[in-house]
């Protein structure tokens, strides 16, 4: 009988169970078992559904976690994956992290007096938020898997957090140039973009939490964001200035 059709299903609870299972200990030190236990199921009934530890990883990475009244794609399509298919999978989508292109056309904006720089930063921050939000637990399970599988853990960087640093440092160089924003000295502009993209990936990481488990908006976080880098991109602001 396949599973998407037993009386209760259990996959919304078990990969519940497994992302905080595999995001605490990573790949290899994970053990079914404590998947099991973790979901108040049987060792038995785990493999029911998912016929190995790589077989289960593959399906959170593809399908993420479901709420009430999603449609739940039948893991027996993909019982025979291996080790080798989450780092075929993974590898597929970092190379296709969106490349920010609502970022790339404010760029092509190069008239003195046009610059709407509340509005540019919210356009920006929105899709940097976007990228963090899309693979938040990609990233976090790569992170807590990074002795397994290294070099995804860097193509991340490469493709994700290097792109965003270098495309918000040419940014703001072009605003300098266009006097839409000042900021002295002029490396400052490294500090500023790691700084916005350092804050954007910790909330991310944190799922929206401030202290004692209360919850943020994304709505309130984007545009606690674009206040703070507006006021402080603007002249009166002077980042890095003495």
């Amino acid at each position: 009988m396949s599973p998407r059709k037993t009386p209760e299903n259990r996959i919304p609870d078990i990969l519940k169970a497994a992302f905080v299972v595999f995001s605490n200990k990573g790949y290899t030190k994970t053990r079914m078992e404590e998947i099991a236990a973790k979901t108040g199921i049987s060792k038995g009934t785990l493999y029911y559904y998912f016929v190995s530890k790589a077989h289960l990883f593959y399906y959170l990475l593809q399908n993420g976690l479901f709420e009430a009244g999603d449609d739940i794609p039948n893991p027996e399509d993909s019982s025979g994956v291996s080790e080798w298919d989450i780092l075929e999978n993974i590898e597929k989508r970092l190379m296709s992290i969106d490349k920010m292109e609502r970022t790339r056309l404010l760029l092509e904006n190069d008239k003195k007096g046009m610059v709407d720089l509340k509005g540019e930063l919210k356009t920006i921050i929105d899709e940097m938020w976007e990228i963090f939000e899309k693979n938040r637990m990609m990233i976090i399970l790569l992170e807590r898997s990074h002795t397994e599988f290294p070099d995804l853990t860097d193509l991340f960087k490469i493709k994700g957090t290097e792109m965003m640093l270098n495309l918000f440092e040419e940014y703001l160089k072009s605003r300098i140039e266009l006097k839409a924003i000042s900021i002295t000295p002029i490396s400052s502009t490294m500090l500023i973009s790691r700084m916005l993209i350092e804050t954007i990936s910790w909330f991310g990481w944190k799922g929206h939490r401030a202290g004692k488990g209360e919850v943020i908006s994304k709505e309130d976080l984007v545009d606690g964001l674009v206040f703070f880098f507006t006021r402080g991109l603007k002249d009166e602001g002077k980042i890095g200035s003495k």
